[in-house]
């Protein structure tokens, strides 16, 4: 059951979301707050729960991804969802300080290629390294 504050009332799981499509003044899609009372002793350090989840249509915004690689297969690596493909293009578009993606996927064979972009990738947390997976 779920307790619309508004009304003040108790409804169902699914009428609730149904209502609150209906009822949506805005004309984009509106936050939509579940508050749960799972009846748990916060002072209990084993207790405590804190988690996040991935919504089945994602977030909505679209990730660029860009692939710094030698490889003869762009159009798979394209297929593959990557938007930016090669060394030399990357390179060419970090000597212009134009980064036109959300994630730098490197092999280790060519991060220190990238080492000179150092200062400009990282503040933005798009340096890659082994450490986090790309």
């Amino acid at each position: 059951m779920v307790k619309m504050i508004d009304k003040k009332k108790i409804y169902p799981l699914k009428e609730a979301v149904d209502l609150a499509t209906k009822t949506n003044p805005a004309k984009f899609d509106a936050t939509v707050e579940l508050h749960i009372r799972l009846r748990v002793d916060s002072r209990q350090a084993d207790q405590n729960i804190r988690d996040t989840i991935t919504l089945p249509s994602g977030t909505g915004k679209h990730v660029r991804i860009a692939v710094f690689a030698e490889t003869a297969d762009e159009n798979e690596l394209k297929k593959a969802g990557a938007e930016v493909v090669g060394v030399e293009t990357i390179i060419a578009k970090l000597e212009k300080n134009q980064i036109d993606f959300d994630v730098l996927i490197a092999p280790p064979a060519l991060m220190p290629r990238l080492g000179k972009f150092a200062k400009l990738l990282g503040p933005r947390g798009l340096m890659p390294s082994p450490k986090a997976g790309r």
